[in-house]
């Protein structure tokens, strides 16, 4: 039997939720047509698994830390806190990042005190080791309310100096992209699972902590309920947020911690995939629509000020605003007007006796 039949059922439902129409703030997360096709699978997160999972090495450690995929040069770089321990992020947009939620959050959803004070460092080993820092956490369930808990966070980085990408492709697409179908992760039939060939790169403590190391090929296995294990070769220090890509560069699933991966002491030598010794995925098939909300709702600053009226030029607002000033006083004025005159009218009336168009006339000798 496949380790992910015999732990069936213990990571959660499979649930469809239409994305909620609005946040706290009032604002709209899609549009009105996206949002009438958007239904979004929350990922089974393991709650009740009784093994304790730590990452794993399988029988030998085949990380390397070159040839490297090109799309790794732009797109993964190190997290590091202020307390020194540091895990694995990736860029999925220009000022964008992911990491799973064990990097920066406690397991009551708080931010750890390592990480309070931003910035974080965010470096991303190019040609020219770009440094980025980490201006806002954006956890999973800002956008996604109806979850219990957070399983990945989104890292909004400070602009960079040049607006260009890093090399090569800079980021990696992610499901919903017109070259990463839904179909990558397509349920399989129930009580069977899906086999997906990716490769991953990482920063891993303690052999891997100054440069990023790969595996070209390695396992990701997924049941019906979306739940997912892999076979890439991790570390307990650096591992956690590693990126799982297929080979057209799309971004299918992170490394998550497992049960008492963050305070092993040490990485463990296993002699095959067991259920006890399996590393545990996180599926990102709803990525996109997260990031799209976020893309819309941060808006920056206007470098230039606003273009002033010319000659020949639309009317500019301040000048409508006044003319509708002018217009509505006017309507006020003529309303007055109208209400005084008829009150005038209503008095004449109670001086003048009932009847006589004309005061009487007094008598007179004759």
């Amino acid at each position: 039997m496949h380790p992910l039949d015999e732990m069936g059922g213990t990571f959660g439902a499979l649930a469809f939720l239409p994305l909620l129409l609005g946040n706290d703030d009032g604002t709209q997360p899609l549009n009105s047509n996206m949002h009438a096709a958007a239904l979004v699978v929350v990922c089974g997160i393991l709650a009740s698994y009784p093994v304790v999972v730590v990452a794993n090495v399988f029988q030998a450690d085949r990380r390397v830390d070159a040839p490297l995929p090109p799309w790794s040069v732009g797109a993964v770089g190190k997290l590091t806190l202020h307390d020194g321990s540091f895990c694995t992020a990736t860029r999925v947009d220009l000022n964008i990042a992911v990491t799973t939620a064990a990097c920066v959050l406690d397991t009551n959803g708080s931010v750890k005190a390592a990480a309070v004070h931003l910035p974080l460092p965010y470096s991303s080993h190019d040609t020219i080791s770009m440094t980025q820092d980490v201006v806002a956490l954006i956890p999973q369930r800002d956008f996604f309310p109806q979850l219990a808990t957070s399983a990945y966070v989104l890292l909004q980085l400070a602009p960079t100096l040049s607006s260009s990408a890093p090399p090569t492709s800079g980021w990696l697409g992610l499901i919903g992209d017109p070259a990463c179908p839904s179909s990558l992760l397509q349920p399989p039939p129930r009580s069977t699972t899906s086999s997906l060939a990716v490769a991953c790169v990482q920063f891993a403590a303690p052999h891997h902590a100054s440069a990023m190391v790969g595996q070209a090929l390695c396992q990701l296995n997924i049941s019906n309920s979306l739940a997912a294990t892999h076979s890439c070769d991790t570390s307990v220090g650096g591992s956690i947020g590693a990126p799982l890509v297929t080979a057209n560069n799309c971004l299918v699933a992170l490394h998550l911690a497992g049960i008492g991966e963050t305070t092993a002491t040490g990485d463990r030598v296993v002699t095959g995939l067991r259920p006890e010794t399996a590393n545990v995925a996180l599926v990102m098939d709803s990525l996109r629509a997260h990031i799209q909300f976020v893309v819309q709702h941060t808006t920056a600053p206007p470098t230039t000020p606003p273009t002033t009226r010319t000659n020949g030029s639309a009317p500019s607002s301040s000048v409508i605003a006044y003319a509708c000033i002018g217009i509505v006083l006017a309507v006020l004025v003529a309303m007055a007007a109208l209400m005084l005159r008829k009150r005038m009218g209503q008095t004449k009336q109670v001086a003048t006796p009932a009847g006589l168009s004309t005061p009487p006339r007094p008598l007179t000798a004759t």
